[in-house]
């Protein structure tokens, strides 16, 4: 009998774990087959060629609420898996949620004049963090896959929007291709080009982790990169040349990467150039170079105290997209500090120390995928690294 209840109990709590996982792997999927509605009102502004201020809101605030409590429910669902006798976090995992949870109370606290706005602002930014921690062990072999199907095919669909934006698309958005009427940016479902770059790099990187097939891949490959070319981001056609250069290359990738990297680079400057101006590439990393340098406060000053400034100079939720569309569209009373790059958002939410741990581990984490051969994972971090260095995450 005793045995007959525990049984009853085990299949209890393996059924429980296993709908708690359908769960996480519907809703992952839900926040990237939902991606053509979380904009749905700025990209209507494109279709009716009117032309916004990027701080309004255009979307309906049912979808913004959506939104915004998919990662919360996410996090949540996770950490329950996790933290089950059905799943276990490794050490090194929960290593990484301590370090979290301490800059997270760490910044909390360095923040002067924290409130409740500042800090919903900041959380909002900061669970993703939480998110692809606890969902490693949780991921198999089949959630990949359809997490791959799913963004290839928004990725499509998406390249089909740009290519109607290329004719139909106000030249007041991003200007027009010089000698022509066609748009010289085009984003597709995102509100902005280099998101929508970003986005599908990834999908390119998908497409690398599900399909063996060399013709399936160099096809993903090819949509991606036109897609890439129309939204004219510098930081997404480096990534896509750096991606397509270390598939051509085959087994010789780790021989050929110092020589990929910067070719890829090269490249880009004077091909995005031809198209942006001789001064594109000055411009765009000059002004994101400012802010950096604006937000850490950089200065002459190298004492004891400047340096512990610079370290632990948080400002906890001003450095986020959250912050900024709720002054303009809710009049909320909070000062949102303009960051246009993640490195720039670490360093106003999380202070120097924040901003030095993710240049740490980043790097650790290359060159260890970078020696033990694994091409994939090398491609995704040198992704990572290339777009925080140009895109924002909310």
């Amino acid at each position: 009998c005793i045995m007959h209840d525990e049984e009853s109990r085990w299949l209890g709590m393996t059924g429980g774990y296993l709908k708690m996982k359908v769960l996480l792997r519907w809703l992952l999927l839900l926040s990237i087959v939902l991606i053509p509605l979380w904009h749905y009102g700025e990209v209507m502004d494109i279709f009716n060629l009117h032309i916004r201020d990027q701080a309004a809101l255009r979307t309906p605030f049912f979808l913004i609420l959506i939104k915004n409590l998919l990662v919360p429910m996410m996090v949540v669902i996770s950490f329950l898996l996790c933290f089950s006798e059905k799943s276990r976090l490794s050490r090194a995992g929960i290593v990484t949620l301590f370090v979290l949870m301490l800059m997270l109370i760490l910044s909390v606290l360095m923040t002067p004049d924290m409130d409740a706005w500042k800090f919903i602002s900041g959380i909002r930014w900061y669970l993703p963090f939480f998110l692809m921690v606890l969902i490693i062990p949780l991921v198999d072999k089949d959630s990949v896959r359809q997490f791959a199907y799913a963004s290839i095919a928004i990725m499509a669909v998406n390249l089909m929007m740009q290519l109607w934006q290329l004719g139909h698309m106000n030249s007041g958005w991003w200007g027009v291709i010089q000698g022509t009427s066609l748009a010289a940016r085009t984003p597709g479902f995102f509100p902005l080009p280099a998101t929508a770059a970003m986005f599908t790099s990834f999908s390119a990187l998908f497409a690398l982790l599900v399909f063996k097939d060399m013709r399936i891949r160099w096809t993903i490959a090819a949509l991606c990169m036109l897609s890439v070319l129309l939204t004219q981001s510098g930081t997404g056609f480096c990534v896509m040349l750096i991606i397509l250069a270390t598939l051509a290359v085959g087994p010789y990738w780790r021989i050929l990467l110092p020589v990929i990297v910067p070719v890829s680079f090269g490249l880009t400057k004077v091909i995005i150039s031809s198209f942006r101006g001789q001064h594109y590439f000055q411009q765009s990393l000059g002004t994101r170079e400012q802010l950096l340098m604006d937000a850490s406060g950089a200065s002459d000053s190298l004492d004891v105290f400047g340096v512990l400034d610079w370290l632990f100079g948080a400002n906890f939720g001003l450095g986020t997209n959250v912050a900024v569309l709720m002054r303009h569209n809710f009049g909320i009373d909070i000062t949102a500090i303009g960051a246009d790059s993640f490195l720039t958002q670490l360093m106003v939410n999380l202070g120097g120390i924040g901003l030095l741990t993710y240049l740490v581990l980043m790097t650790a984490a290359t060159l260890a995928a970078y020696r033990a051969g694994s091409k994939v994972t090398v491609l995704w971090l040198f992704a990572i690294g290339i777009f925080s260095v140009t895109v924002t995450i909310t």
